[in-house]
């Protein structure tokens, strides 16, 4: 018997539609400009929706490396369904009710290549 991966999605989905709240992704992207001053571009965003958890980030976490920093007790963990139009990153923005976050760090939660969840270190 082999186990049901697009349950597990199906479970993840149904968990952050009950307790998640919604949430905007926004990755900042600069247009025009050139490849020795892209300052002199303008900047926007592409964004998506999605459910997402922001939880507290785990004591034991504390001052653990996430992506080019160290985690803070202020900092947060995200966790985001599958089926995202792409993969959230260091840098994107996250916008909720409950405050806007920078991404920190991403790991994706995959089990045999069928990514779950995303797991997000952010901070305000």
């Amino acid at each position: 018997m082999s186990f049901d991966y697009g349950q597990a999605v199906t479970d993840a989905r149904a968990l952050l539609a009950d307790f998640g709240q919604p949430g905007t992704f926004i990755r900042p992207v600069v247009t025009g400009g050139d490849p020795a001053d892209p300052a002199a571009g303008t900047e926007s965003g592409i964004s998506f929706d999605a459910l997402v958890a922001v939880l507290p980030i785990p004591r034991n976490m504390v001052g653990m490396g996430a992506g080019e920093t160290v985690i803070r007790d202020t900092d947060v963990r995200i966790y985001a369904g599958a089926g995202l139009p792409y993969d959230p990153q260091a840098n994107d923005t996250l916008e909720t009710v409950s405050g806007s976050w920078r991404i920190l760090s991403v790991s994706i939660i995959a089990p045999a290549g069928v990514t779950v969840l995303y797991e997000i270190v952010a901070r305000a």
